[in-house]
């Protein structure tokens, strides 16, 4: 069938259908079965189902997604996620540009750290700490027990309010 325009008022059934020029549709378009569209502009897309895509899919306004799932590769500019969001397996990994965390962060598990941690305000442990190597500190404040199961070296000055008992 050749046409330049075709209207529909009812309903429109075709096993097959090539278009070669452009399609309008101005209420809704409703398809059942498999589709396939190449190059196509959609300003609204609701999808019920379940849905494939092959290639590239380019969003330039908002998204709103209840389950994205990817078994490929999956590029997003900006992610903003507003209830939670969960990692089951291969990690979280940022290459570029940090991370920055707002709000409290509790980390179960090891967090191992390869550079310098900085804090511009106070740090508490409140179980154990272990550094393997080096520690620079400019103000070392220690209220209760403190016991150094090794050597103390001090470059500077040693002021002691208080009694030191050294035994060994």
């Amino acid at each position: 069938m050749q046409a330049n325009t075709l209207t529909v008022n009812g309903t429109f059934n075709t096993d097959n259908m090539t278009l070669d020029e452009n399609l309008s549709v101005t209420g809704t378009l409703n398809v059942t079965g498999l589709s396939t569209m190449d190059n196509t502009s959609i300003t609204t897309l609701n999808v019920s189902g379940n849905s494939n895509l092959t290639g590239t899919l380019g969003v330039t306004g908002d998204s709103t997604f209840s389950t994205l799932s990817s078994t490929g590769l999956a590029e997003l500019n900006t992610l903003n996620v507003d209830n939670g969001i969960t990692i089951d397996a291969g990690g979280f990994t940022v290459t570029a540009g940090g991370a920055a965390i707002t709000g409290d962060t509790t980390i179960t598990g090891n967090l191992n750290v390869s550079g310098t941690v900085t804090s511009a305000s106070t740090v508490s442990v409140y179980d154990n700490i272990t550094v393997s190597d080096t520690a620079n500190i400019n103000k070392l404040n220690i209220s209760g027990v403190a016991t150094l199961s090794d050597n103390l070296t001090v470059a500077g000055t040693l002021d002691l309010n208080n009694n030191l008992d050294v035994t060994g």
